[in-house]
């Protein structure tokens, strides 16, 4: 394909799979060399750096479900064990043995576990670049297509905590790059190190399967040589071994297994039948596509998605049908978790969580309007991606990588979309949805690459303010909180929200209690929360300022009135 600046052009020709000589396809042309990608990759590195220290990620508080995770870290780092909670939905043990690495400096600290998260990020980042060059792109178009992930604010937000998404993401990403690499250049250093990555992403969450099982679909579409066969079943088979043996340890543990994690929810979602099923995944699929139409944008723009007829056409189709969801109430955000409202991080106080954002942080009507028609566009620029993709699956492969990339975004999604998801769980489909974007673009255009940098710098300066307003609420609520603990009162007797009470007082034996919050609540004879509740009387308070939008919140201890 062609690309702006010819010296700069990658071109990576369809494989031969099945090669004479065996360990993986040959190219059938020589690929153009280019230049060194050390300068696009410092250039994100910078701005990595630069986004956390605008976060400011500092304090010893677990922030949504990782203080479970950190549990499972900190076993693995103090005592050399492996540790999880039958409260985990995932496999954890990859991601805690990264983190216990990173506490060995200084001993474990939350904001080691951050460290490791941001730099599995910034992995991540590097991986997706390397995988739009893998499929073409022209340097400035794949540092647009890293930028795209970086800047995602449910990629960002996450990346400052120590959740599985990011880490998640990065070892698909990097799985993606080796195991493309194989598809298209061979080489068994590249096809074991897909091979590693595959058991990774696996040790992480299960869903990592989807990786290794996409690669077995593209490698073998067409007539294989049996020592190609062989190299394609290999990170599928070690994927399944490594998933085994963990398997093999939670049934041990007591933990009961796989059947604790999402697949208890996919069973449940598939016994409701088929009627049921069909409507689920077509509301959970068009969720989606709404959310990636709207988080793919700055590459659709840059990419000249909307530059087509047919991509024009697309385009308004979709912004039509989201414009028709927004004046029928059905606006951003639909999904749970992450992305609320006008701000980042769930709001796991009380009052919040069971009603409303607090007072000064809702957005104005026309934010979340204008988000939903955006993100429509989006979803329709990126239409003719997805089909293209497909075509590869259904012609035979002719593109391995493209066919690659789009079995993987299939097999990632088709358990999400039967099961329900979390606003989450979409980050680990941008990096082949990106890839996918670039394979297609034959040009960058002035206009389009301003619109796709203003774009991500929207979505970057959302997504540094509303993480450090995370950040500056939870550090407001662990004061207040330590300061009612140094007056000897016992976290037992403590409503300090999901993270507070999941680190002190979680009980796998706990029975809920419909006048308690659900979390494992023992005494609410105290309350955190953001405002006044009924029957409790402020004793304690401490404010943060927050930037989206500015102004001044305050995090409070309720007592209940006698």
């Amino acid at each position: 394909m062609a690309d702006v600046g010819r010296s700069d052009r990658l071109t990576v020709p369809a494989a031969t799979i099945g090669s004479e000589s065996g360990g993986g396809p040959r190219p059938s042309v020589p690929a153009v060399r280019h230049r060194p990608a050390i300068l696009p990759l410092a250039f994100l590195a910078v701005l990595w750096l630069a986004a956390a220290l605008l976060v400011q990620p500092w304090g010893e508080f677990p922030l949504n479900d990782d203080w479970d995770y950190a549990k499972s870290a900190r076993a693995l780092a103090e005592r050399g064990r492996f540790e999880l909670s039958p409260e985990a939905r995932v496999t954890l043990f990859a991601q805690a043995a990264w983190g216990a690495l990173f506490s060995l400096p200084f001993g474990w600290s939350f904001v080691a576990l951050r460290l490791s998260t941001v730099t599995a990020g910034l992995a991540g980042t590097f991986a997706v670049y390397g995988l739009a060059r893998l499929a073409g792109a022209s340097r400035r178009l794949a540092t647009v297509a890293a930028l795209t992930l970086a800047v995602c604010p449910l990629y960002l937000g996450l990346a400052f905590t120590f959740m599985t998404d990011v880490p998640n993401t990065a070892a698909l990403a990097l799985g993606l790059l080796a195991l493309g690499w194989w598809l298209t250049r061979g080489g068994w250093a590249a096809l074991l190190a897909g091979t590693a990555l595959s058991a990774v992403a696996v040790l992480i969450r299960p869903t990592g399967l989807a990786l290794p099982a996409a690669f077995v679909f593209a490698a073998l579409l067409r007539r294989p040589h049996p020592r190609d066969i062989v190299a394609a079943l290999l990170p599928l088979a070690a994927a399944l071994a490594v998933l085994a043996a963990w398997q093999v340890w939670a049934i041990a543990a007591g933990l009961g297994g796989l059947a604790n994690l999402q697949a208890g929810e996919l069973r449940q979602a598939l016994e409701r039948g088929p009627l049921a099923v069909l409507a689920e995944s077509a509301r959970n699929s068009g969720i989606a596509a709404l959310y990636l139409g709207l988080f793919l944008l700055p590459l659709s723009l840059a990419g000249g998605a909307l530059g087509g007829r047919g991509g024009r056409l697309a385009a308004a189709v979709g912004g039509l049908a989201a414009l028709t969801l927004a004046l029928a109430g059905a606006r951003l955000p639909l999904a749970e978790n992450v992305l609320y409202d006008i701000g980042l991080g769930p709001l796991t106080l009380r009052d919040a969580f069971f009603g409303d954002p607090p007072a000064g942080t809702r957005a104005p009507a026309w934010l979340p309007f204008t988000a939903t028609v955006a993100a429509g566009m989006g979803a329709g620029a990126a239409a003719p991606l997805v089909w293209r993709g497909g075509r590869c699956l259904v012609l035979g492969g002719r593109r391995p990588l493209l066919a690659l990339l789009t079995a993987t975004v299939l097999f990632s999604f088709a358990p999400l979309a039967v099961a329900g998801f979390l606003d989450r769980y979409l980050i680990a489909l941008i990096p082949p949805l990106v890839a996918l974007g670039v394979a297609g673009s034959r040009r960058v255009g002035a206009s389009g690459l301003a619109a796709a940098v203003l774009v991500l710098l929207v979505f970057g300066a959302f997504g540094v303010a509303a993480t450090r307003d995370y950040f500056e609420w939870n550090r407001a609520r662990w004061t207040v909180l330590e300061r009612l603990q140094e007056r000897g009162v016992s976290p037992a007797e403590i409503d300090g929200g999901f993270e507070f009470n999941g680190w002190f007082t979680y009980d796998p034996a706990y029975r809920r209690d419909p006048a308690k919050s659900w979390w494992w609540v023992v005494s609410d004879r105290y309350v955190a929360a953001f405002g006044p509740l009924p029957g409790y009387r402020v004793v304690d308070r401490e404010r943060f300022q927050r930037l989206v939008p500015p102004g001044e919140g305050a995090v409070v201890i309720l007592e209940r009135e006698q």
